[in-house]
């Protein structure tokens, strides 16, 4: 039997965790050996001058993780089950090994869309501006959920059922959309993700434009499936020249506000479009990501349509609240919720609940639209700033909506977009919408700064033209 080298280093630090990680290198290194006897904790006692209910803890310790093993009435053993190869073992050995390699069955194109670094003005689409918020409703509604019943158990798959129908209501009010289960998800991307995995098989093939989402565009690369591209503006002749030609099982749109291009499609089109997926059976994802935000009433979506059970829509409260709330839903056909529900029960279960309180109680108090209706003319505002500014400068057209401009710089808008960087400015280029392509445009977002900030922004992104 070996005196163990064991001493207290640190008398701050929890001492049995000393004790238990130096016995347990002395036998990772063989200082002591399988089979080996250890002193009495008695013994240890006297040699490190530690309380004997301290080294019992730390060899407890040892005996729960197989480190060492206790014989009644004869004392503590360095384990016999310890895999001798270990002792075998030495690094340069395991240096010999090949190398453990993993490579994922797919591959992430996703482009940067948030800046990394501290900037000076921030051009970034999408983002709402937090100091619109009624902090101090929301506070108080936060406050009042914490005391829910509802808050500390499971729940629905699908969602909280108060703001399921809430939101039944509320969509049928606002953007009539009636007939169809409402999904409540942790944002619209969890909720694309979804369905894609729920709809695609390796090779079926998703029609998207040429110019999109590239959160989409991987999404169903990842679900194994195949991108037929179709022309921005498409004309509804090649629409139905690719759904002859091609057996598409989806097609994925953002009728309002496209993103990135911010235009959008008319009534007839939108008529036309669905007749044509219906035709060839095709499957419509619609995200309508930023629907409240409108400066013109905005047309109703392609799922007020659906009188077939083929269009699913995708939303979010993220665009008008703020990024953080990962409240989204899903308008579904019927013939999808069960296989919804059966998937959030493989994942997450459910959402988280506190949130979907709050958002629910936000929606019944009128809070929600009465914040819809300032967000809208401060934005409204912003967006006229932004268009008075470049219009001398640049090319584009004002959309009825959104957060951002899709603007035309006549250059290369990926070097635009790094001189800008370099001088603390953040633009999203063109490039980083139709896959790493070279264009000249620019989504400047206009939401997240006040008036002053997207003046002296631009003064410094004009005088790098």
């Amino acid at each position: 039997m070996k005196i163990l080298e064991v001493e207290i280093r640190d008398t701050h630090k929890n001492l049995t965790k000393q004790v238990s990680d130096q016995i347990r290198s002395l036998i990772q290194r063989k200082i002591i050996n399988p089979g080996e006897k250890l002193p009495s904790l008695r013994s240890l006692a006297n040699q490190t001058g530690l309380h004997y209910q301290t080294l019992k803890n730390a060899i407890d310790d040892l005996i729960s993780e197989g480190w060492v093993e206790s014989k009644e009435r004869v004392g503590y053993f360095v384990s016999l089950e310890i895999p001798t190869g270990f002792y075998q073992s030495t690094k340069e050995n395991i240096e010999k090994l090949k190398p453990f390699n993993f490579k994922p069955h797919f591959d992430l194109e996703l482009p940067n869309f948030s800046p990394k670094q501290k900037l000076l003005y921030n051009f970034q689409s999408g983002l709402p501006d937090l100091r619109l918020l009624p902090a101090k409703e929301l506070k108080v509604l936060y406050s009042d959920a914490i005391s829910s019943n509802h808050l500390f158990g499971y729940s629905d798959p699908l969602g909280l059922p108060a703001l399921r129908e809430s939101m039944t209501r509320y969509l049928a009010r606002v953007r009539h959309i009636q007939d169809k289960p409402i999904i409540i998800t942790n944002g619209s991307q969890e909720a694309l993700y979804m369905i894609s995995r729920i709809l695609l098989k390796k090779g079926d093939r998703v029609l998207m434009e040429d110019c999109s989402y590239a959160v989409a565009l991987n999404t169903f690369k990842t679900c194994g499936a195949n991108i037929e591209k179709i022309k921005n503006d498409f004309s509804i002749r090649e629409l139905e020249n690719k759904l002859k030609s091609a057996s598409i099982k989806a097609i994925f749109l953002t009728p309002l506000h496209h993103f990135p291009t911010c235009s959008s499609i008319n009534a007839p089109k939108r008529l036309q479009i669905y007749e044509l997926c219906v035709k060839y059976q095709v499957f419509i994802i619609e995200d309508d990501y930023d629907h409240e935000i409108h400066f013109r009433p905005p047309l109703s979506p392609l799922a007020s349509l659906d009188s077939r059970d083929q269009v699913i829509y995708l939303s979010t409260f993220s665009k008008a609240l703020f990024p953080g709330l990962r409240v989204g839903f899903m308008a579904l056909p019927k013939s999808l919720e069960k296989y919804v529900r059966e998937y959030r029960r493989l994942t997450t279960h459910q959402n988280e609940i506190l949130s979907q309180i709050v958002m629910n109680r936000f929606i019944e108090s009128g809070g929600f639209e009465k914040h819809l209706r300032k967000c809208r003319r401060v934005y409204l505002q912003r967006r006229d700033i932004m268009v008075q500014e470049l219009s001398q400068k640049f090319s584009f057209d004002i959309p009825d909506g959104g957060l951002a401009l899709w603007v035309d710089t006549h250059q290369d808008s990926e070097k635009l977009h790094k001189r800008a960087l370099s001088k603390g400015v953040f633009v999203t280029p063109e490039c980083q919408y139709n896959g790493g392509k070279k264009g000249t445009h620019l989504r400047l977002g206009f939401s997240n700064q006040n008036e002053e900030e997207i003046k002296q922004g631009l003064k410094l992104l004009k005088k790098l033209l």
